[in-house]
């Protein structure tokens, strides 16, 4: 059960209930593709602010083939922010570097402008013949949830969503992962940029901060106790500070 929420929260929402429309946000999901892991991070937005979730093909792995998915669903007709969750962190930094209509911020969620891990990069080659099987639960567990930090509805929410991929496209997904550097595009990004960061992320370090930080130095930085499954275990938390950097877009 979540806490109630703080005065000042309520206030704040009280005011954005009515103030003028919100920027629409359009959500990019992390390795599964699903979309349903962002489910108690749009509940926790009361309807204040217009979603998309952008789901990927269950058959599509390559980095770039999901991005041209995803620019493909982005809105044509009114502004937007986008907002990039783990994997999807390096597709919405490309999509933002190209600078498309509309675009007027962009978040990235415990995520990455390339492969976060030294460990993942040095078993690229290992990846090519490893067999594809599901993820231990155990490792979900603890590598996403740190062990028991996720309500057991998240934890089974977690499972549903892996399981609608298939373990080859998963496991084709984190080669993409272990190669990906798109490190250059950062500066090239027009639009505010907003990183959540989870300070107990056991995947994704501040060091992919760093990175792009000191290529955007103006970059904005809010950070929680949380796991990797930061929308997902603090979406009170993290749909404030989206909220607040919706309205600074607007």
């Amino acid at each position: 059960m979540h806490s109630a929420l703080p005065l000042h929260r309520k206030l704040a929402i009280a005011g954005w209930l009515h103030t003028s429309a919100m920027t629409r946000l359009v959500l990019l999901p992390g390795m599964d593709g699903t979309g349903e892991l962002f489910d108690p991070f749009i509940a926790a937005l009361h309807g204040i602010i217009p979603t998309s979730v952008v789901r990927y093909p269950a058959h599509l792995a390559r980095y770039e083939s999901l991005t041209a998915w995803a620019s493909a669903t982005l809105p044509t007709d009114e502004p937007y922010v986008l907002l990039g969750e783990s994997f999807s962190g390096p597709i919405a930094l490309t999509l933002a570097a190209e600078r498309p209509t509309g675009l007027s911020g962009l978040i990235l969620c415990a995520s990455f402008a390339r492969c976060p891990s030294v460990w993942l990069t040095r078993m690229r080659p290992a990846l090519g013949w490893l067999p594809p099987l599901p993820p231990p639960r155990a490792l979900l567990r603890h590598l996403l949830c740190n062990g028991d930090q996720a309500s057991p509805e998240t934890f089974a929410a977690l499972q549903s969503a892996v399981s609608r991929s298939t373990p080859r496209v998963l496991l084709e997904r984190l080669r993409e992962v272990a190669s990906v550097d798109v490190l250059a595009t950062v500066n090239r990004i027009e639009v505010p940029l907003l990183y959540l960061h989870a300070r107990q992320d056991r995947l994704v370090s501040i060091q992919s901060f760093q990175e792009i930080r000191r290529a955007r130095p103006s970059t904005q930085l809010a950070e929680f106790d949380a796991p990797h499954l930061l929308l997902q275990t603090a979406p009170e938390a993290t749909s404030f500070a989206v909220r607040e950097f919706l309205d600074a877009q607007r």
